[in-house]
């Protein structure tokens, strides 16, 4: 009831004027101007004229002598301040940077307005206005490092402090943890307008952008005001280029043959061959008011898979005719944004882009690959307008249609198999231990999903002097009304889509196998979900300066997030019993900023906010279309099926699913505090802190099971074993505590990131109700290394809902890493001479908790089956024989090696004309180790063969050939 009062109180607030969650692409500049005497000067023209950047940003000094210019497009101008009376101020080189506000205060002296005086001084690098956490990536300086093979403009992330990478011998996306939030929870807006898939766990990471449309990239890690979209990931907001009166473009070619990649180690390495073309350009459609650019990307990529001499053996026995196979790669981007300077004071930006990419997937132990697809147009138009000095709106629409979907493999008449070591009884079923292979099909299933998703935002700023000091007053609203996620399931091989089998010696290879395990769908194609959720977001934000120096930003969000479930609507209950979730989240902000020196070169910062997850991230189904499905098992592996568990199929209401009404948005706490130091003209050292608590995370609660003095005694609904109530998990959290150490240069030749970052995380709290470890290892709860996943649990079979089923707290296990290095160069050394280099170290990700296994389950907690009163024989969810190893989940956990990757540039640049030519080459992993990267699943495992085992080595050095030519 409160939230919903806030939610009536804020739109009261904003009365009839819609305003904007939407990231502004642009950063902002203000200051005072003053005469020679120090007097403040109103009426001031000043105005910032790009040289690559369409338009001209203009305003008026207010009564105080103060100006501000909002939401300038990233890009380098020249500021001109003029007055009668005085000379032309001329100020070259201002780079104004995506989502950065400055501050420069300007001095004109007496003469007239023909006169001209030309000023080159340092310009203050630090953020004036705001406590955020944020770093900027240029995209030039992007396209001057050797980041990574693939070439996506993501890689350019994993500059970011903080960031996590999850390594591969061949990334053919990289996949970032930040400050312990998954990588789909990253929200990437390109100016303005979100390009995130609606569902599917992927992030943005997928569209596949040619590198030379970005101007600038500002990654917002922390300390986000309430402008800012829902995620509780990074805010990623991505300036691109734009047509000017110049004509411009840039081409690029990469190429990377198989015989530029060397061994690494016995058996078969990694390696990669690529052909890969950007094409970009932009100019003038009618000088001084419109413009346009266009870039355009193909990429052909065949990775081949890293394979031991082991891991051969094991596939060359198991899986007939085996033939090692490439993973391929295809893609296009196509990329077009007119701009048109309608008057002085507006600018409308039309934006079209479409990604098509295809690309395999799979183990070193598979039959065939499995492949995948990323598809579907963006679109984005957007109105600034500057009314006066003080006012300005902007208005923007957004459609998204991308998509993600597991396409069929090139096997689909045989089941997916996988082959085991050993299997061991488990609740009624058998389990395998010690993966060895897989074969038939990819995949039991392949995914067909149709998703859209509509944005409407509007934004005002007011800028006015009030009481004491001046005040930025920003309105926003934001609206999806459409957020539709459908998702379709076709079952291989006709229905019979899986089995499980198990070596009949688990010494020898070539030994027989037994299938223990199959499952048959007799609905070979359902429908699984289709659902819509809709976000209305409203914001108010005060910036408030009482003295030049000191700014505070106080902000209240209020999101309304409702999410119906449409296949539930399909069975014609009542629309309320549809409603998944309809709440309102408030997210408040307090930040401080304070310039400690006169000359704004010394920053210190602190913030305390809350932030909500995605609301187009949660999505839970409460109705589904599920074949009908037989489990079938022979427990004593004697070729006969005698344990059958059959599931009635049809679009039903999920009979064991409730909503807690109740149910919220999960969120984070958040507190930071950082101090930055400008050195000279183009080096800042920062060192910052962060603290969050992820809270309210969603859940599957079992409300059915009855437990009595620690013993399982059945179910109160005796036609259901557990009935799974979506709520908030109040009863635990993950808390993650980070320090950082940061140098940034911004040179004319040298460009420079570099930073450390310590991070700790421990689980506050206790266990859930139902989970068996509350029961049978209570005290074991405490964990402060390998802490598993913070987004919480979207479906009721999810590992992390028992914590010893054997897996829980390895999902995401890579995010928790002690020590993390960052550092990228970039020298535009003598003689057009180009050096680039690139460099990452992670100290090793923790397994998550070791566990053991014991003979027989405890009778103290009851029988490993029940009778129930309706005559049904229920498992007993507490007659599991997996226990913690140590006293707590904490100790003796396992640590995959540390991971250490450098690549190197060297080229040349040449110039003919207004044509500039690079040509370089780029060598990656040059300091080489061949140390594995991962763990394998069941690694935590003491009773499991892989205990302890690592897999997928480093790839090894290689070598790729760049030619780029600009004009």
């Amino acid at each position: 009831m409160f939230a919903r009062c806030v939610m009536v109180v804020v739109c009261w607030l904003f009365g009839v004027t819609a305003a904007s969650a939407q990231v502004s692409a642009g950063g902002s500049l203000r200051g005072k101007v003053l005469d020679e005497q120090g007097a403040v000067l109103a009426g001031v023209t000043v105005m910032l004229i790009g040289s690559d950047s369409s338009g001209i940003s203009e305003t008026r000094t207010d009564i105080r002598g103060i100006y501000l210019l909002p939401d300038v497009p990233a890009g380098t101008y020249v500021l001109k301040a003029t007055l009668k009376g005085f000379a032309t101020l001329e100020r070259p080189g201002i780079t104004i940077r995506a989502g950065r506000n400055l501050t420069l205060d300007l001095t004109l002296r007496l003469g007239s307005l023909e006169e001209t005086v030309v000023v080159h001084q340092d310009l203050p690098l630090l953020e004036s206005s705001t406590a955020v956490q944020a770093v900027n990536i240029s995209g030039d300086l992007q396209s001057q490092l050797p980041l990574a093979q693939n070439r996506r403009w993501s890689e350019a992330l994993t500059l970011v402090p903080g960031s996590v990478v999850l390594p591969s011998s061949i990334r053919q996306r990289t996949d970032l943890f930040i400050h312990g939030s998954d990588p789909h929870t990253h929200v990437a807006q390109l100016d303005g307008a979100t390009i995130n898939p609606m569902t599917g766990a992927t992030g943005p990471w997928h569209s596949n952008l040619n590198p030379d449309l970005i101007q600038d990239i500002q990654v917002k890690t922390a300390a986000t005001d309430a402008s800012a979209p829902l995620g509780l990931g990074a805010i990623i907001n991505i300036a691109s280029r734009s047509g000017t009166n110049q004509w411009h473009g840039a081409a690029t070619l990469n190429m990377q043959p198989r015989r530029w990649n060397d061994a690494n180690g016995p058996g078969e390495s990694a390696s990669l061959r690529q052909t890969l073309g950007d094409l970009s350009a932009g100019g003038p459609v009618l000088r001084d008011t419109a413009w346009w650019f266009a870039a355009y990307r193909r990429q052909q990529s065949y990775v081949a898979l890293a394979r031991t001499p082991e891991e051969l053996e094991i596939a060359r026995a198991l899986i007939p005719n085996f033939t090692p196979y490439d993973l391929g790669i295809s893609a296009e981007m196509f990329f077009l944004k007119p701009t048109v300077q309608l008057s002085p004071h507006q600018l409308l930006l039309v934006q079209a882009e479409h990604d098509i990419s295809r690309h395999d997937g799979g183990t070193n132990r598979q039959e065939v690959p499995s492949e995948s697809s990323f598809a579907g147009p963006a679109a984005n138009v957007r109105l600034t307008s500057t009314w006066n000095s003080r006012f300005m709106t902007r208005v923007g629409v957004s459609w998204n249609r991308k998509h993600v979907n597991n396409e069929p493999s090139s096997v689909t008449d045989r089941p997916r198999q996988w082959v085991w070591r050993e299997v061991f009884p488990s609740g009624g079923r058998l389990i395998g231990t010690g993966f060895l292979a897989g074969r038939g099909a990819a995949g039991d299933v392949w995914t067909e999903s149709g998703d859209r998703r509509l944005g409407i935002t509007a934004n005002a700023v007011y800028h006015r002097p009030f009481l004491i000091g001046t005040h930025e007053l920003q309105f926003g609203a934001s609206w999806e009304p459409i957020g539709r996620g459908r998702n379709f399931l076709h079952y291989v091989n006709d229905g019979r889509s899986s089995e499980n089998a198990v070596l009949t010696d688990p010494s020898d290879l070539s030994s027989p196998t037994i299938v223990f395990n199959r499952t048959i769908q007799l609905t070979p194609t359902v429908q699984s979900s289709d659902r819509n959720a809709t976000d209305l977001g409203l914001y108010i934000q005060d910036m408030w300066r009482p003295v030049e120096r000191l700014s505070t930003t106080l902000g209240l969000r209020a999101d309304w997030i409702r999410q119906n479930d449409r296949l539930c609507e399909a069975t014609e209950s009542p629309a309320e019993q549809c409603i998944v979730q309809d709440t309102v989240a408030i997210g408040p902000r307090l930040g401080i900023n304070y310039l400690l020196t006169g000359d704004g070169r010394t920053r210190l910062a602190a913030s305390w906010g809350r932030v909500h997850e995605s609301a187009l991230r949660t999505g839970i189904s409460i109705a589904a279309t599920s074949p009908a499905e037989r489990d079938e098992y022979d427990l004593d592996l004697d070729g006969r099926f005698e344990t059958v568990f059959e599931s009635p199929g049809g679009t039903s209401l999920v009979p064991n699913r409730r909503v807690d009404p109740f149910y919220d948005q999960s969120r984070a706490d958040e507190w930071t505090l950082t101090l930055s130091r400008q050195l000279g003209a183009n080096t800042v050292l920062t060192a910052s802190a962060t603290r969050r608590n992820y809270r309210d995370r969603p859940t599957f609660q079992d409300v059915n099971a009855i437990y009595e003095d620690g013993m399982f005694q059945g179910y109160q609904d005796e036609r259901l074993n557990q009935i799974y109530m979506l709520t908030n998990n109040r009863g635990n959290w993950p808390v993650y505590t980070d320090a950082k150490l940061i140098v940034t240069h911004q040179g004319p030749a040298l460009q420079l990131i570099a930073s450390y970052t310590r991070q700790w995380r421990h689980i506050a709290g206790t266990w859930q109700p139902d989970d068996p470890a509350t029961f049978i290892q209570p005290e074991a709860f405490p964990n402060d290394r390998g802490i598993g996943a913070t987004g919480g649990t979207i479906a009721p079979g999810d590992p992390s809902l028992n914590s010893l089923s054997g897996s829980a707290m390895n999902e995401g296990a890579h995010r928790w890493q002690d020590h993390l290095v960052h550092a990228a160069l970039a020298w535009s050394a003598p003689w057009e001479l180009l050096v680039g280099l690139s460099y990452t170290w992670q100290s090793g990700y923790w397994s998550g908790p070791v566990v053991t296994r014991v003979d027989a389950p405890d009778p103290r907690f009851g029988p490993p089956t029940l009778q129930l009163a309706n005559g049904r024989v229920v498992p007993n969810p507490l007659a599991t024989t997996i226990r913690f190893a140590y006293p707590t989940r904490g100790e003796g956990q396992l640590r995959a090696p540390a991971y250490a990757f450098v690549n190197l540039r060297l080229g040349r640049a040449f110039r003919i004309r207004n044509v500039r030519l690079e040509a370089s080459l780029d060598f990656f992993n040059v300091a080489n180790s061949g140390d594995a990267l991962f763990l394998v699943a069941g690694a935590n495992q003491l009773y499991n063969p892989d205990f302890g085992r690592t897999a997928d080595r480093q790839p090894p050095r290689s070598a790729q050939a760049t030619i780029r030519v600009t004009f």
